[in-house]
């Protein structure tokens, strides 16, 4: 127990020197850069932001730092070592392969690409001297387990956090289907700062020690470790205070932006398990080491194909009707939010039809201020519902339509 409560204490002050580092600043202001950059687009688009800057921030920070929290206690458990899983050949090529598409600046592919060819190249006795004195020298000592486990326990974080927060701050947006429909639905986009605590591989006479150190059982680390010590040396790992972020982007066109979190977290989820049930295997059974290192991208593309599969072959909720208008959404402060959701379609107001955005609005000065609404709600059910409005002024109305030909949207492919 002695050593549970010394290893608590360590764990908890090393977790919370994050924000003392440079990079959770970075991270952060990267982030922030991101959330006005799509506020400025609400407001060019519809007048007014559908959430608030500030309220974004805290928000990310604030699950963020739960999330690491528990990343960094998997990540701890297994016995993660960043000092060789290559973490410096990963981030350029991520870079790189955002050049060629952004959704691919990822550690499931660049960390998959870079663990095939390490398990590769251990595989011939002869890649170790072929490659001696070269940047490329690391890759036949790389932990492949250890960098799968890394990639596996990020993206399990970013299932939780898709499934608690990844719908908070959704975006309205028009979207044209390959059919050349046009719908509408929400873009989905959160990001979060993640501190986490991590585990640096040291010998013991090869870097000097200060300070206390715990004696750890021997079943730990879960991952083993491929660090050859020498006779009179001990493995010692350190805590390190880290900062990752994660990002997370999607659209709901066939169900609600809650139902399409649940579901996209449900997927990646059950990919981050098996990755990681993989790479704990990979660390035992070295046969396992390609495959597990082959699923890492095959795996994480069938996530992405699984997902935009389900919004082209469903039927969307946000596409306009013959009769009525359909509710896209309606923005905060407004009174409109008080009665009106995604997905309604609104059939009459005080008794008259309503087919275009234009009969709408002339309804409303017409009966103003007693206006009655007729809704047809996504469950079938028709409502009647009274609309307050204070003055004539329609600027802050604040409803979204569908409509049959928007000004602008962005194409599903």
């Amino acid at each position: 127990m002695e050593l549970f409560w010394a290893i608590s204490k360590l764990f908890i002050q090393t977790f919370l020197a994050t924000p003392l580092h440079f990079i959770f600043w970075l991270v952060l202001f990267i982030i922030y850069s991101q959330y006005r950059r799509m506020i400025t687009m609400e407001k060019k688009l519809f007048g007014s932001p559908r959430t608030d800057l500030k309220k974004r921030i805290l928000y990310s920070l604030a699950y963020g730092t739960v999330g690491g929290f528990c990343a960094s206690i998997l990540l701890f458990l297994l016995g993660v070592s960043l000092t060789n899983i290559g973490v410096y050949f990963i981030l350029p090529l991520a870079l790189l392969l955002m050049l060629l598409k952004t959704r691919l600046l990822c550690f499931a592919y660049a960390g998959g690409i870079i663990a095939l060819l390490a398990s590769a190249l251990q595989l011939s006795p002869q890649a170790a001297g072929f490659l001696e004195g070269t940047f490329l020298r690391g890759l036949v000592t790389l932990h492949v387990p250890g960098l799968l486990s890394l990639v596996a326990v990020l993206h399990f974080s970013e299932s939780i956090l898709i499934r608690f927060s990844g719908y908070l701050h959704r975006s309205p947006v028009y979207v044209k289907t390959p059919s050349g429909r046009v719908v509408g639905g929400f873009n989905l986009q959160t990001f979060w700062p993640l501190p986490l605590v991590g585990l640096g591989l040291a010998s013991a006479l090869q870097v000097p020690i200060t300070g206390e150190t715990l004696a750890m059982p021997d079943w730990w680390p879960l991952l083993g470790t491929d660090w050859a010590a020498l006779a009179g040396e001990e493995v010692v790992f350190l805590m390190l205070p880290l900062v990752a972020w994660l990002g997370y982007g999607d659209v709901a066109l066939t169900s609600t932006p809650r139902e399409k979190a649940r579901r996209s977290s449900v997927i990646l989820g059950g990919y981050s398990l098996l990755l990681m049930v993989l790479a704990f295997l990979s660390s035992h059974f070295a046969w396992l080491v390609f495959p597990a290192a082959l699923f890492s991208p095959l795996g994480h593309e069938l996530v992405i194909r699984l997902g935009n599969r389900r919004e082209r072959a469903g039927e969307f909720l946000y596409a306009p009707v013959e009769r009525g208008l359909r509710v896209l959404d309606t923005l905060p402060g407004t009174e409109a939010r008080e009665v009106l959701e995604p997905g309604d379609v609104l059939l009459s107001v005080s008794g008259e039809g309503v087919n275009s955005p234009q009969e709408f609005l002339a309804a409303l000065h017409r009966y103003h201020p007693y206006i009655y609404l007729e809704i047809a709600k996504p469950g079938g059910k028709v409502a009647r519902e009274r609309l307050s409005l204070p003055s004539r002024d329609m600027s802050r109305l604040g409803i979204l339509f569908v409509p049959q030909s928007p000004p602008t949207y962005v194409e599903l492919k």
